[in-house]
């Protein structure tokens, strides 16, 4: 294209503007891979750098004067190329590339480049890194002695980097798994592009998730990202929009309804009429009564199809307190709840309480007739000793609820824990003091 001059202007087509944006998306999303090999590229043998490794005598590294060895680490083939990059990687020579498939494909290319040196160490979304099966690389590892400092903190940096992951990111990463088995036909790692985030976003809407589980989803995957030094691509304007588009299409909102006493004092009525087992009588009178006293999440009560036991209330996580020869007092040392990131217990104290029954004596009565077993198993079980599970409480709410006349659909597990939550506000509690009986 040719002008006259350098005033002239020069108007563009359809079709080059067409172009425009197709660059500008490719930028956007751009994962880092290349067609185009490096012209500077060099052997192995130029760099002065070699890596094997065999399971029946382990694995080395030599690079120049530098070298390591140890034994075969298990299940994790690439061990010595990786630790070959950490190590020596701020040379400015030796750079990783790896495809996200699966981690069969990755593969390593040294080059010599002058640009800074990058390395990205890969970080699974079941929570491991690359060393957390491979313990020899700080503790067995014997390395030239200007390595030993930086190998000997890699365990530590594993600890850390576990520690800061939440439960809901291997969630998130479990539906993304299912959604790139269903509609992309194959498993996905990091980094994740625009428009795969933008169909993983419509799928979600698709299923009737709720806008905010949609933005905890996004911002889960932006955390991998982020611990990997990778682009955060759910802060692109067209994820950002879709999101806004979730919240302006979905008018929902929580329809669930408080159980205040007096709808608690009318379920506890309704106990005698829909449970003819006097244990399971004795043991839903206990649950709802502590559900209120606690407010307690049902999921901190009860256990959950695929989940640990050891996430609900154990026996040893209740103690009583005594005045006179009487229970008074109820202690309970909640472990694991939700937001938890520093992992501190918390400890609730409550009493009778103001329903037509004591929360503390159902609690006392319940602990009589509750079979034995170790101090270490699920607080509330059945008669044969088997965790209480969610849908076996779910089934007697909803009875008692329909024997109480009251609607099904607008009364949840969750509707104890909003009914505490307003009865302490009408008592006079503050909002800080309320956040923090609620956890």
């Amino acid at each position: 294209m040719t002008v006259s001059d350098s005033q002239t202007h020069v108007y563009l087509n359809l079709e080059t503007k067409d172009d425009m944006r197709i660059w500008l998306q490719f930028l956007d999303s751009f994962n880092g891979k290349s067609m185009f090999l490096n012209e500077s590229f060099m052997s192995s043998y130029t760099l002065e750098l070699h890596t094997d490794a065999a399971q029946s005598k382990g694995y080395a590294g030599i690079y120049r004067s530098k070298w390591f060895y140890g034994p075969f680490p298990e299940n994790w083939e690439f061990y010595h190329i990786i630790l070959a990059i950490e190590l020596w990687g701020y040379c400015g020579e030796i750079t990783l590339y790896y495809y996200s498939l699966t981690m069969k494909h990755w593969f390593l290319k040294a080059y010599t480049r002058r640009e800074e040196y990058i390395c990205r160490l890969p970080f699974s979304f079941t929570g491991r890194t690359v060393f957390e099966n491979s313990p020899s690389c700080s503790t067995q590892t014997v390395l030239s002695s200007t390595s030993i400092p930086a190998t000997e903190l890699l365990e530590y940096v594993t600890i850390l980097a576990n520690a800061a992951l939440a439960p809901s990111i291997q969630a998130t990463w479990k539906t993304f798994d299912s959604f790139c088995t269903e509609i992309m036909n194959q498993s996905l790692q990091p980094p994740i592009s625009v428009a795969t985030i933008s169909l993983f976003i419509a799928f979600m809407f698709k299923k009737s998730y709720a806008p905010s589980t949609i933005s905890t989803y996004l911002s889960a995957i932006a955390y991998v990202h982020k611990m990997m030094s990778m682009p955060d691509n759910t802060r692109s304007f067209l994820v950002e929009k879709l999101v806004t588009g979730t919240y302006r299409l979905s008018k929902t909102f929580d329809s669930r309804l408080p159980i205040t006493i007096p709808i608690l004092n009318k379920l506890l009525h309704s106990i005698t009429l829909v449970i003819k087992c006097t244990y399971d009588q004795v043991l839903f009178k206990a649950i709802f009564l502590f559900a209120f006293s606690t407010f307690s999440r049902v999921g901190e009560l009860v256990t959950t199809k695929n989940a640990p036991n050891d996430n609900v209330l154990l026996l040893h996580d209740v103690s009583l307190s005594y005045v006179q020869g009487k229970a008074a007092e109820v202690q309970v040392c909640f472990r694991k709840f939700k937001r938890n990131v520093r992992g501190m217990p918390k400890t609730i104290l409550f009493s009778h309480g103001t329903a037509m029954e004591s929360a503390v004596v159902a609690m006392v009565e319940y602990l009589k007739v509750r079979p034995y077993s170790a101090p270490t198993e699920p607080l509330f079980c059945s008669v044969d000793a088997t965790p209480l599970h969610r849908p076996d409480f779910d089934r007697i709410l909803h009875k008692c609820l329909a024997s109480c006349g009251l609607d099904s659909s607008r009364y949840k597990g969750h509707s104890f824990r909003i009914g505490a939550a307003t009865d302490a506000a009408e008592r006079g509690l503050s909002d800080s003091q309320i956040r923090s009986m609620g956890r």
